[in-house]
């Protein structure tokens, strides 16, 4: 019987990580469900205009306090490319598409995806599980306020669009970066008009598209795996730093899968 048990206990194993698997994401399906049906709050003018209040805060501490270190890596970025570029690739149209293909449409929504994981959605699941570990969530119930509309909604629909943000920026100063190299430090004799011409030639409405639905559907599945983190803490103060560990793990895996998977679907 012992023998047997051992060799049943792997299934036994597998079969439990993928029953865990699986009520992890249908939580984060209910959490979407429950997240979507409070939109209908936002017809409400009076509500509309808290949320507003608390969509704005949570924008600015997602999208643009992360300005700097985006920048940074994007002008590293734009510099290693320019010198690599200028001297394996002597035309400018070749510079371009290479720009297109790896700053754009692969390295501007991956590097905004993980700054946001590892700056604001660690804060976010921090954030969400103190109110959950000193109970707030239930006062704030008690009052007649629906915490899901004042802690959760904001977070949802910011998440996205600050990546968005941060692809714009991320992209407009790797240009810079690279044209500023361009000129300064090598004998290659390329306008800013040009490179910003040929670099939107070769960017379609298909690499547009991709990258919105990186950002969408990454950016909610951001908040969304973040806030469920931060509600799932329990009495302990402990949780609170598992759960961001536990978070940001599961957050870098699922990010980085959907936007490998989403290049390798459409290109």
């Amino acid at each position: 019987m012992k023998i047997v048990s051992y060799l049943l206990l792997p299934m036994t194993v597998v079969g439990a990580t993928t029953r865990t698997i699986f009520y992890y994401f249908a939580d984060i399906l209910g959490l979407l469900a429950v997240t979507l049906n409070q939109c209908r709050h936002l017809l409400i003018r009076s509500r509309r205009r808290v949320f507003w209040g608390l969509f704005k805060r949570q924008l600015f501490n997602t999208g643009y306090k992360a300005v700097v270190v985006n920048c940074v890596i994007a002008t590293l970025l734009g510099i290693g490319l320019a010198e690599r570029g200028t001297a394996y690739l002597q035309k400018q149209e070749n510079f371009a598409d290479v720009f297109v293909l790896v700053v754009i449409r692969e390295f501007s929504p991956l590097f905004s995806g993980v700054f946001l994981i590892a700056r604001s959605a660690t804060a976010i699941t921090a954030e969400i599980g103190h109110l959950q570990l000193n109970r707030e969530f239930a006062i704030v119930k008690a009052q007649g306020i629906n915490p899901i509309f004042l802690f959760i909604l904001p977070v949802f629909f910011a998440i996205p669009l600050s990546i968005l943000i941060m692809i714009v920026y991320f992209s407009t100063v790797a240009i810079a970066a690279s044209w500023f190299y361009i000129t300064l430090y090598t004998n290659v004799d390329w306008s800013l008009v040009q490179i910003l011409y040929l670099i939107a030639s070769g960017l379609g409405w298909v690499d547009i598209a991709v990258l919105m639905s990186k950002a969408i559907i990454g950016g909610a599945l951001i908040a969304l795996v973040s806030l469920y983190s931060g509600y799932q803490v329990g009495n302990r103060f402990t949780d609170v730093s598992r759960m961001i560990s536990q978070s940001t793990t599961a957050l870098l895996l699922a990010y980085f899968g959907l936007c490998v998977g989403l290049s390798l679907a459409v290109f």
